[in-house]
């Protein structure tokens, strides 16, 4: 898989025997950087390793796993967040704040934790994986229908959501 965006990697010729590039990379990993000069390869080579850059709403993702549960009081789904940069790399370190609201079918809990947030239009704090990603738990309440997951990065809304579908109980 190439690293570099093809026409992105260009080289000047200095006009002294040197010559100088910019490399503009979009998928994080590790580029080995070889050169020709007369159609032979120079045998020393220089590696750039690419990391994610900063989140961004348009995107990260939001899944939930199973998509569909009873609407019993008890069933549940997990809500996970994955923070991606502007180029799709999903993000490999935690920190940010994710937070869903507006829930009107149930409630949720963080990873981890044994008890539900009482108040279901309120704002949750998804647990921090300190990996990129950041997950809850959502708990059905009694009435069936269609609950969209919307999350929120540093109070900005991410653009994908999910649909949990709960039937009756």
């Amino acid at each position: 898989e190439s690293l570099v965006t093809p026409g992105k990697f260009t080289l000047h010729d200095n006009s002294n025997g040197t010559y100088t590039g910019v490399f503009v990379g979009n998928t994080k990993g590790t580029q080995t950087i070889t050169a020709k000069l007369g159609g032979v390869a120079i045998s020393s080579t220089a590696d750039i390793t690419l990391t994610p850059g900063a989140a961004t709403t348009a995107k990260s993702t939001v899944a939930v796993s199973p998509d569909s549960i009873a609407s019993d009081g008890s069933q549940t789904s997990t809500i996970t967040v994955t923070l991606k940069d502007a180029e799709g790399n999903a993000l490999e370190a935690g920190g940010s704040t994710v937070t869903v609201e507006g829930l009107t079918k149930g409630t949720i809990r963080t990873s981890g934790a044994t008890d539900a947030v009482e108040d279901p239009a309120g704002t949750y704090t998804l647990h921090d994986n300190s990996d990129g990603t950041y997950t809850g738990v959502f708990v059905a309440g009694l009435v069936k229908g269609s609950q969209v997951i919307t999350a929120k990065l540093g109070g900005s809304a991410i653009t994908d959501t999910a649909t949990i579908t709960l039937t009756p109980g």
